[in-house]
């Protein structure tokens, strides 16, 4: 009878040990499964963080309708980006060495976005100088002077920033052939639908949308574009 109890109880510690272990594995799998969700976000999250546009020099050329070809090399300055949200962040961008040929003939604006960069910079130096203060790299007066005469915006539509919104500025000058004079000076704003190769490394991108163009002395127009451009990996 002793014998008989004694090989219950080995019994039933073994259910016991049987029980504890499914207890064990299925925690230990209901937390790896957490793990890989949780992984699958930040990877997801990673997607959307890629950087779009490189530090590193780029090139594009554009057409808008009905006369109207473009040439930039862009990102000269760099891009950076803004977090909206820890997993979302556009980004902002320079394209300062900017031509442009149409009827008046090439513009000159490059010059004079070249001249505004170290103008405003030595501003900002004078105004350190002032106030006692240090700073790394461009000021906000510099920054936001090049973004109203040539900068850009850049939201991503997708995980890994491929398909996106791009908005552009352009303060164009034609005063080296027409002189000083409202004839001499389009701003536009380009508001395109980009499509980018590879958007963290090298590639291209296609835009396509509307150009809004004020001349100073003409009336409102808009223009139709195409714009192709290649870049480098930052």
């Amino acid at each position: 009878m002793a014998l008989l109890h004694k090989y219950t109880q080995r019994f039933l510690l073994r259910i016991a040990c049987i029980i504890v272990l499914c207890i064990c594995s299925n925690v230990m799998a209901q937390e790896k499964k957490g793990l890989s969700e949780e992984e699958q976000l930040d990877r997801m999250l990673e997607r959307y963080n890629e950087r779009y546009m490189p530090k590193l020099l780029g090139f594009s050329a554009g057409y808008a309708t009905p006369n109207v070809f473009d040439f930039s090399i862009f990102s000269i300055l760099g891009a950076f980006p803004i977090n909206i949200t820890d997993g979302y962040r556009i980004h902002v961008g320079y394209d300062p060495l900017h031509l442009r040929v149409d009827d008046i003939g090439a513009s000159d604006d490059a010059l004079f976005a070249v001249s505004t960069w170290f103008l405003f910079n030595g501003i900002d130096d004078i105004a350190n100088k002032i106030t006692g203060s240090e700073s790394e790299g461009p000021g906000i007066l510099v920054l936001a002077t090049l973004f109203i005469w040539c900068g850009n915006v850049y939201i991503p539509l997708v995980p890994g920033s491929w398909l996106g919104i791009n908005d552009q500025n352009h303060f164009t000058t034609h005063v080296i052939q027409e002189g000083f004079h409202t004839r001499s000076f389009t701003y536009t704003n380009d508001l395109s639908l980009r499509f980018s190769a590879k958007p963290s490394s090298s590639g291209f991108f296609l835009d396509t949308g509307i150009r809004f163009e004020k001349n100073f002395a003409e009336d409102f127009k808009y223009r139709f574009f195409v714009q192709l451009g290649l870049f480098g990996s930052g």
